[in-house]
């Protein structure tokens, strides 16, 4: 793996991040243009960084499970895409119950549920096998009292399960589960699909 002293980034902080391991590794690491500039930092100047760094971003995306990308010149929807595009990761298409509008390329806005309606932890499509491995998330217009968009880290939250409820994740690994939903055969963003309470013990 490229060495954190390789990185083609600057690293930065946010109150938010969390340590994760013994090492100090931070979630998210937050990665800041080399160039501050007006002139250095660029949208094909980012572009071009991360074409030419590829693995280390894999390697270090693949460590601590996220990258926040700040202070770069992405301006819309269409410098977003181009961005992904340069990732050179494998698209998938969307299959779900979340009402999203194509907004441009590979870029969806994130849900078209009302806004008063909770989103709870969840994996991206994890209802399929084909499940996406990477997600990015892009805010064109930032809110005024900080966005509310939370992620984490899938086994951190499973080993805290394993040390408080073992024998319940017992149940889960050898029987599996279903979350029975109602879905609409028409797409109603109002209608906000709301898995119902009941687990299902499978087998």
């Amino acid at each position: 793996m490229g060495k954190l002293q390789d990185c083609p980034f600057h690293q930065g902080k946010i109150p938010q991040q969390k340590v994760i391991n013994e090492d100090g590794l931070l979630f998210p690491m937050v990665l800041l243009p080399q160039n501050v500039s007006d002139v250095g930092n660029t949208l094909q100047s980012f572009l071009h960084t991360i074409e030419s760094n590829k693995e280390w971003i894999d390697d270090h995306l693949k460590e601590g499970g996220a990258l926040l990308f700040k202070g770069f010149p992405l301006k819309s929807a269409s410098d977003f895409n181009a961005v992904m595009e340069a990732f050179g990761w494998d698209e998938k298409v969307y299959e779900g119950a979340a009402s999203r509008i194509r907004v441009e390329g590979r870029v969806f806005n994130a849900n078209e549920a009302p806004l008063h309606q909770p989103i709870h932890f969840h994996h991206e499509m994890a209802l399929y096998k084909d499940f996406p491995t990477k997600l990015a998330f892009y805010c064109e217009i930032a809110p005024p009292d900080g966005g509310q968009t939370a992620i984490l880290l899938s086994h951190k939250i499973t080993e805290r399960m394993e040390e408080k409820h073992p024998e319940f994740v017992r149940k889960l690994k050898n029987k599996g589960l279903i979350y029975p939903a109602i879905i609409q055969a028409e797409d109603d963003p109002k209608n906000f699909v709301r898995l119902a309470n009941l687990i299902q013990y499978q087998g």
